[in-house]
């Protein structure tokens, strides 16, 4: 049994989903481009800060003396 308006009497249905609206919702909550590019800059930070050999030293860390 489906509900039906007050007032007019006509049955509530859900219709299906248009065009448009996919399309509305894809520019609502659809990835964004500024998400894509800092995805890209994330990968890249993540493979420069990996750790480095033992042979390189690392100018801008602290200096020990003894």
């Amino acid at each position: 049994m489906s509900s039906k308006n007050d007032i007019t009497g006509a049955e509530l249905v859900t219709k299906a989903a248009t065009r448009a609206y996919h399309e509305g919702w894809e520019r609502v909550f659809g990835k964004k481009k500024s998400e894509e590019k800092e995805e890209d800059q994330c990968a890249s930070v993540t493979r420069a800060s990996e750790p480095r050999s033992a042979g390189n030293s690392d100018a801008s860390g602290p200096s020990q003396t003894a």
